[in-house]
């Protein structure tokens, strides 16, 4: 008989990430997000903030090309969250890409007082050191 339904976190939360990568802005992609916030213990209001690493691979040409301007906003708001795998993802991909220019409105931001979170400016300053 075959196993539908994954048994462990992990199994879960990588179907769930498959879920969210076939298409991020669909109402599946929401739900699968909903249920990550559950197993890593997110108060559910805080669903909309998890990103995934592979999402911003895609969408950082995007970003450099003038699209998307929410993006950095959506970068920002990841970084609020309580430490979990995808923030920590997330640090270490811009880290990495620290000539981006995603990267550099981000130091713009917290530079001018566009970023009030301090979690949010602890990370970036991580990030910029």
């Amino acid at each position: 008989r075959p196993r539908t339904c994954p048994d462990s976190d992990t199994e879960k939360s990588a179907c769930l990430e498959k879920l969210i990568l076939l298409n991020p802005n669909s109402r599946q992609a929401e739900f699968a997000r909903k249920e990550l916030a559950k197993i890593l213990n997110l108060e559910e209001e805080n669903y909309s903030k998890i990103i995934l690493p592979e999402e911003i691979i895609v969408a950082l040409p995007y970003y450099e090309r003038g699209g998307m301007p929410e993006f950095c906003d959506r970068i920002s708001e990841s970084l609020s969250l309580p430490d979990n795998k995808y923030v920590y993802a997330v640090v270490e991909l811009l880290r990495n890409n620290s000539n981006s220019l995603l990267l550099k409105d981000l130091q713009a931001k917290l530079r001018f007082g566009g970023i009030k979170n301090e979690r949010t400016k602890e990370r970036l300053n991580f990030i910029f050191s």
